[in-house]
């Protein structure tokens, strides 16, 4: 990923923090027939020895995770705030005209080396603990064992495999208009105001 040195985001607390706000990334990895992405969501935390594990999984039906399976090499991409900048919004539009619209954005990309596992044990660990994580701010929060047995969860264990991703390496980019004056990053971030993208306004207004 090309990232000018004003926008590279070195601190890993504040990557770490995306990753959990905005689990959903894209898996991708080289297959046979090419490049191949998917879309999953994926739980972080730490191996003993300090480096970030990713864990998630796929349909057993999709062929990605056959490929990983012979080599796990892959890029996972997770994406945090973003949206369109106005030039209309920035001060230097009255000034001098000379500013052209972008887009604002944050991204973490995690480098790694995926496994497959196929253990229903850790399956059904990592299903109960995606969904507390998701259902723990709701009143009455769904859980795993609401589903009525005999042997539903036991099929749809079944269907899916495990992936677990040692990360490597990280590289992380915050693109927040670290290079426009003051008044035009307070112009854009009123302007996101405006629009209702509150949360991407926010994240400018931290820096």
């Amino acid at each position: 990923m090309y990232i000018p040195p004003a926008l590279r985001q070195t601190d890993v607390e504040a990557q770490r923090a995306l990753i959990a706000a905005h689990p959903l990334a894209q898996l991708i990895s080289l297959g046979e027939q090419g490049l191949q992405a998917d879309p999953l969501p994926l739980l972080l935390d730490s191996y003993p020895d300090g480096a970030w594990r990713l864990r998630g999984h796929l349909a057993r039906a999709n062929p990605h995770g056959k490929s990983l399976a012979r080599d796990g090499t892959c890029l996972v991409i997770f994406q945090g705030e973003a949206g369109y900048i106005s030039p209309g919004w920035y001060v230097a539009k009255a000034e001098h005209g000379k500013v052209v619209p972008t887009w604002n954005y944050q991204t973490v990309h995690c480098h790694g080396q995926a496994q497959v596992i196929n253990d229903p044990a850790w399956l059904m660990a990592l299903l109960r603990v995606l969904t507390d994580n998701q259902e723990a701010r709701r009143q009455a929060p769904w859980r795993v064992e609401d589903v009525p047995p005999p042997g539903f969860i036991d099929t749809l264990i079944g269907a899916i495999v495990g992936i677990e991703i040692r990360v490597t390496r990280t590289e992380a980019k915050w693109k927040l208009s670290q290079n426009r004056s003051c008044a035009d990053r307070d112009g854009a971030i009123a302007g996101l105001m405006a629009d209702g993208n509150g949360p991407l306004a926010r994240e400018m207004g931290r820096g």
